[in-house]
């Protein structure tokens, strides 16, 4: 086989894989997005800045995957890992407004989970203007000068994702092991919380990939430039929904 075609056959598949993980996470995405309202509203009768907070992410990735389904091509991987870790620390600042509402008597862990929200906040929003900056509107992304550095961010933005999913997994852990709850009640809980930080396998994964596949492999960096992002934040807006739906199970 020609390398040329070679190269062909992998950008193909790559764009395959995307619009598969396009539409799983998006489909599974809104189903749990639907539950969790259904939960806030129906049963729990209020809807919190946490809520608008993953309203705001999934209505940023329905937009992102429609780019992708209506473009058919790989046009949005910069857009992708730009856009996209913005859109995961909204979902992750949702999982520190939630952990803070369940651990406002602990100074010490507020504390930490507001260091927390704060930092991903920081990065989310330096990645947005980063893009903005650099590559300009939209229709110029596919032309930007400066592509080859998203392969830097899209690492520094696995890093603080695996980094603050950690301490946010950590503090759940440890606070609620150590609550009067039955041992069933506190396992359940404690599972739908580190749902809400389900970003921190991929994260770690996209971490490896990045540093252990050489740069010269050009095509498996731009599939995965748009892959894991994807896969980050469809798996963030899942478990985070999921996270608030433990009143469902009573």
């Amino acid at each position: 086989m020609s390398p040329m075609r070679a190269l062909i056959e992998a950008q193909v598949d790559a764009i395959h894989h995307l619009l598969i993980a396009n539409g799983v996470w998006l489909g599974l995405s809104l189903i749990t997005l639907g539950m969790r309202l259904w939960t806030k509203t129906v049963i729990l009768r209020s809807i919190q800045l946490d809520d608008c907070c993953i309203i705001a992410a999934t209505i940023t990735l329905s937009v992102t995957c429609g780019f992708t389904f209506y473009l058919n091509h790989m046009f949005d991987q910069i857009l992708l890992t730009g856009i996209l870790p913005s859109s995961s620390q909204l979902s992750l600042t949702s999982l520190c407004i939630l952990l803070h509402r369940i651990f406002s008597l602990d100074g010490r862990r507020t504390i930490i989970i507001w260091i927390v929200g704060i930092f991903t906040a920081v990065t989310g929003l330096f990645a947005l203007i980063f893009t903005a900056a650099t590559c300009g509107p939209v229709a110029t992304l596919a032309k930007c000068s400066v592509a080859e550095a998203y392969s830097d961010i899209g690492a520094v933005t696995a890093g603080v994702n695996t980094f603050t999913d950690l301490v946010l997994i950590i503090i759940s852990v440890k606070s609620l092991w150590k609550t009067n709850m039955t041992r069933r009640r506190t396992i359940s809980t404690i599972a739908l919380l580190l749902l809400g930080a389900t970003t921190c396998i991929v994260s770690f994964i996209r971490l490896i990939w990045t540093w252990g596949i050489p740069a010269s492999y050009a095509t498996r960096h731009s599939a995965a430039a748009s892959f894991f992002p994807i896969t980050e934040m469809g798996a963030a807006l899942t478990g985070t929904s999921l996270s608030c739906c433990r009143p469902l199970l009573r």
